[in-house]
């Protein structure tokens, strides 16, 4: 998909500021202010591309929303990828079955990074996601057979 300069900033400023917080959302008015752009437009558009999660929060002159793992790919292909496949040698390493935290060396505050990426590979079909703690810093998944044959391929 080719995207303006605008929607171009707000995907490169939603990423910034997801490597540092994944929890939170982040105001994009003044961007889409800079550019003069419509927001409700600029957001729809963003949106019904899968390149931000779909609640976006609209209160006075704020516009908040967070980057999707798509919108990730659209910035940095090899970040979601380069994850991806760190999580399936780690998980072929120690029998198909484990903790995603574990695995990318993830910490309680990147609760939010670790179940963005584990949903991404279930809705790969890479694996099955079977049970999410943020208190236990745990995102217990299974490996599924197109998850093992990218494994066996590496």
């Amino acid at each position: 998909m080719t995207l303006s300069k605008i929607e171009s900033d707000i995907l490169s400023f939603l990423f910034t500021r997801y490597k540092e917080n994944a929890d939170l959302y982040y105001d994009i008015s003044s961007l889409l202010q800079q550019a003069g752009a419509d927001p409700k437009q600029i957001v729809e558009k963003l949106k019904i591309a899968e390149l931000i999660k779909p609640d976006i929060i609209f209160s006075g002159t704020e516009v908040r929303c967070a980057i999707s793992m798509n919108g990730i790919a659209q910035i940095d292909s090899s970040y979601v990828e380069e994850k991806i496949l760190t999580i399936i040698k780690g998980l072929g390493t120690i029998g198909g079955f484990g903790n995603v935290m574990k695995i990318l060396g993830y910490d309680r505050n990147d609760h939010q990074k670790g179940f963005d990426l584990a949903n991404e590979m279930q809705n790969r079909n890479y694996i099955k996601l079977l049970y999410a703690s943020h208190t236990q810093n745990m995102i217990s998944v299974e490996m599924l057979l197109p998850g093992k044959y990218i494994y066996d391929k590496l």
